[in-house]
């Protein structure tokens, strides 16, 4: 057993190496990725679904990415994870607790704003299909939001508590600061909670999906 760790250890340190050595090499493992990705969601539900749920998970995603240019924190972008969802992350380190908590939210910020302009097309042409797929956009960010220290609303609610309790988070968010945090909070998981009431009635129409 450990040997097979051992070897399946050092095969990913050669994956890593091959794939982020060169700016090249990455853009190629993020479009295996990608298309991976969207393989699997066609065979799994249709084209049209695939196409769908790859804007969903990107929007999020691109949401982190353009909020950590903005605060000036290095990153890779991000990366379709089949079957998964999709991941960003910074290569550099972050100035404060603050930004990280507001990098953290804006993925949800972005998905929600894409669910209100699918929510609205939805309320436009009644197209089935819309209405459905912004009901489980909602679904898919209110999830980003459960405190799970793997999911974005994990790590807002830990520095949000670390501050209020003064535990070791460097920086400390200010009280302004933690306060705009959990109104952010509150805004996007209030917003996403009134898209899914507006969509209920349709929302288990999933046989548009696969279509």
């Amino acid at each position: 057993m450990h040997w097979l760790r051992s070897h399946i250890s050092n095969l990913f340190y050669v994956l890593y190496d091959f794939f982020f050595s060169s700016k090249e090499r990455i853009i190629l493992l993020k479009t295996i990725l990608a298309l991976i990705t969207f393989i699997i969601y066609w065979w799994m539900f249709s084209w049209k679904t695939a196409i769908f749920m790859m804007i969903m998970i990107g929007a999020h995603e691109l949401g982190h990415c353009y909020r950590m240019k903005r605060v000036g924190v290095g990153s890779f972008g991000f990366f379709f994870i089949p079957l998964i969802g999709g991941v960003s992350g910074s290569l550099t380190e972050y100035k404060s607790s603050y930004d990280k908590a507001i990098v953290a939210l804006e993925g949800v910020a972005w998905g929600t704003c894409l669910a209100i302009a699918t929510l609205i097309t939805y309320r436009i042409t009644g197209s089935l299909y819309l209405g459905v797929a912004a009901f489980w956009q909602a679904v898919f960010n209110i999830f980003n939001l459960i405190p799970i220290s793997v999911l974005d609303g994990g790590r807002v609610v830990k520095i949000v508590i670390s501050s209020i309790k003064h535990r070791y988070v460097f920086p400390l968010l200010s009280k302004p600061q933690t306060i705009k945090v959990i109104a952010l909070y509150g805004l996007w998981l209030s917003l996403l909670v009134l898209i899914m009431i507006c969509t209920l009635d349709v929302s288990l129409r999933l046989e548009v999906f696969i279509k």
